[in-house]
């Protein structure tokens, strides 16, 4: 800013005005992208956590992977995600891979080269969706992930391994890997979009089954499109070519929507005709400007109506839990309001880190907290119903 003053000659001072105001926008944007610490599995991992103003209560949480080698802030960067959440009142986390052999950030899907690579990733993102959604008390039936790149690839893994507390998935530029497809077994339905360049010379569009490219083999976008709508058993579909708002860019997108699925999920693909492997709306190289990636993904999780599965009643809890006394300074009494089965328990700080773990094994069971610092506890009571309740340490 100094130096703008004082080389600006014959500059107009309103042009100098906007550019230090724009300038000093830019930095307290930045300033906000706070990294916050998660403990997981002995692994301290990073985050950002965008909480637009005057976030109400029960609000939704969409995750927003970075691609290999990138960051959080890279994400936030180049996505304008955070202005799509600021405009439609939800939140948004970015965490941040753990690092390969090679010294580059990204998330651990088993490739050829990522050797050495033990981060369970999956785990690790729906530990932290559960710990976002306990502290700001997020709407655990609007939770949701998307992905670029290595990180649409995670969504996929995600999917097919089903991390529960995802009720949808949206890839940009991510593949589908053979051996991931082929845990699908059991998958449950889930909601997905894809939006792919027909160019992308990253992620083939018709995959790579023969691992020319040295990630592993990966199927093509044609056949993951036609693998989700089977998952989710769509009954009809929806084709339309999308307006062609900058036709300077050399691709148009084409809107292919399987739709009325199980649970009234849809799947679909966004297929960027000569686009390449970029962030459509971002600029750059090969990249579409049609449209805005971000709102489009919105746009896609809020479509479906989430319905919560229904569980047998034997296997969970179906009442409330009481804990007593609260605040308390040597222990706690959890009461079960209904006892069917032992049940397993952590006790988390509020940075996620576990610190007692165990098993109510009768309607009342006391857990001793007398090593504890003072402050405030999360009590996760789970098998398949998950019920978080406070602790405070007197």
């Amino acid at each position: 800013i100094i130096w703008l003053l004082k080389t600006s000659g014959s500059m107009k001072k309103s042009t100098v005005l906007l550019i230090i105001i724009s300038v000093i926008s830019l930095c307290n944007k930045n300033a906000k992208a706070q990294y916050q610490t998660f403990y997981h599995k002995g692994i301290i991992r990073n985050y950002i956590v965008h909480l637009p103003p005057l976030l109400p209560p029960d609000s939704p949480l969409v995750f927003l992977l970075h691609g290999y080698g990138g960051t959080p802030l890279d994400i936030i960067n180049y996505s304008g995600m955070n202005d799509v959440a600021d405009a439609n009142h939800f939140a948004v986390c970015y965490p941040e891979g753990t690092t390969d052999n090679l010294n580059r950030h990204c998330w651990n899907l088993k490739y050829d080269f990522q050797i050495g690579m033990t981060a369970d990733d999956v785990d690790f993102l729906d530990s932290l969706a559960f710990y976002l959604q306990t502290r700001y008390n997020f709407d655990p039936e609007k939770t949701f992930c998307s992905g670029h790149s290595n990180g649409g690839d995670m969504c996929y893994r995600i999917a097919c391994q089903d991390a529960g507390n995802f009720k949808a998935v949206a890839s940009v530029s991510g593949c589908l890997m053979k051996w991931i497809h082929d845990s699908c077994t059991n998958v449950n339905p889930i909601p997905v979009f894809e939006i792919h360049g027909t160019d992308d010379r990253t992620t083939f569009w018709n995959g790579d089954m023969g691992n020319l490219q040295g990630y592993g083999p990966y199927y093509s976008v044609p056949f993951t499109f036609d693998f989700w709508d089977s998952v989710n058993n769509c009954q009809n579909e929806i084709i339309d070519t999308l307006p062609d708002l900058d036709p300077t860019d050399g691709s148009i997108v084409i809107s292919d929507k399987k739709i009325d699925g199980i649970n009234g999920n849809q799947v679909w693909l966004y297929k960027e005709l000569r686009g390449g492997h970029g962030w459509p709306g971002s600029g750059g190289y090969g990249t579409n400007m049609d449209i805005n990636t971000s709102s489009e993904i919105w746009s896609f999780f809020q479509t479906y109506n989430t319905v919560t599965t229904q569980k047998e009643p034997d296997r969970y809890i179906q009442e409330e839990v009481i804990t007593s006394p609260n605040p308390s300074k040597e222990s706690v009494k959890i009461t079960l309001w209904t006892f069917v089965k032992p049940l397993p328990f952590e006790v988390f700080d509020l940075y996620g880190k576990s610190l007692i773990k165990g098993e109510l094994n009768s309607r009342e069971t006391v857990i001793d907290i007398s090593l504890l610092a003072k402050g405030i506890y999360l009590l996760k009571v789970s098998e398949n119903y998950s019920k978080t309740i406070k602790i405070i340490k007197g």
